[in-house]
């Protein structure tokens, strides 16, 4: 019996779904080799600087609306998974404001941190540090469920904004062949 190498890998949508189908020295069934298994939850929180005033989306909507002019929201980048949750959330409340495109989640959080940009929509794991710093905080959790790393943070549902649903799609993938195991836990 072949031995199976253990390794896990983590990919999102785009890369996987799309650029498999599009690629063409791929093997023709390039979802055969992998074994994708369930883990995590809702990935996406709206954050905002911690002086911004109200830790609501009531008190937000408001602020962002009388002020949008002179606010600007980050994005881990242009086309990003945390890029289209803010542009959503603009449209539905009815502001223009300006976006500042970051290279990365990272850089996004510690503009946010410092005050230079307003607001930004990104996975949850980027924001823990801030929050617990106290350099930034969570005002509604992107997706239809709460989050487990922000239990008191309602999602934009609960606070009024009805069928707002915005998750980043990422999935686990372990080599196909290897054991059952790890995917029970």
């Amino acid at each position: 019996m072949k031995p199976v190498r253990r390794f896990l890998a983590i990919a999102a949508l785009a890369v996987f779904g799309f650029a498999s189908a599009l690629a063409q020295d791929w093997p023709a069934k390039p979802v055969t080799m992998v074994v994708p298994f369930a883990a995590g939850g809702p990935l996406d929180v709206l954050a905002a600087r911690k002086d911004l005033p109200g830790d609501t989306l009531a008190d937000f909507i408001p602020y962002v609306r009388a002020n949008q002019a002179k606010l600007q929201y980050g994005s881990a980048g242009v086309g990003t998974s945390s890029h289209p949750g803010c542009v959503l959330l603009n449209q539905m409340i009815g502001v223009d404001v300006v976006h500042v495109p970051y290279r990365g989640g990272g850089p996004a959080i510690q503009d946010l941190a410092a005050g230079r940009i307003d607001y930004l929509c990104t996975y949850v794991s980027n924001l823990i540090p801030a929050v617990k710093k106290g350099s930034a905080k969570a005002v509604a959790t992107l997706a239809a469920a709460r989050v487990a790393s922000f239990p008191d943070v309602a999602t934009a549902d609960e606070q009024g904004l009805k069928g707002f649903d915005v998750s980043a799609w990422n999935a686990l993938f372990l080599p196909k062949g290897a054991p059952a195991a790890p995917t029970k836990r």
